[in-house]
C-alpha cells in the first residue's frame, strides 16, 4: 500500500461478489491501510461511475 500511495493513488476500488470470502481479508487490509489509502467496494456495474 505505501507503494500504491508513493504513486499518487489514494482510492483502491474492489470489484467483488458481496458473498466472496476474501472480502473479510480486504476489509481487515482496509483496517491496516486507513491511513494510507481509501478502500471501495464495488458489487456489480451498474455501481461503476
Amino acid at each position: 500500500m505505501p507503494k500504491a500511495k508513493e504513486y499518487g493513488c489514494s482510492i483502491i476500488y474492489f470489484i467483488i461478489d458481496r458473498d466472496n470470502p476474501l472480502k473479510v481479508e480486504l476489509e481487515g487490509q482496509e483496517k491496516d491501510s486507513a491511513s494510507i489509502l481509501e478502500f471501495r467496494y464495488i458489487y456489480g456495474i451498474d455501481e461503476v461511475e
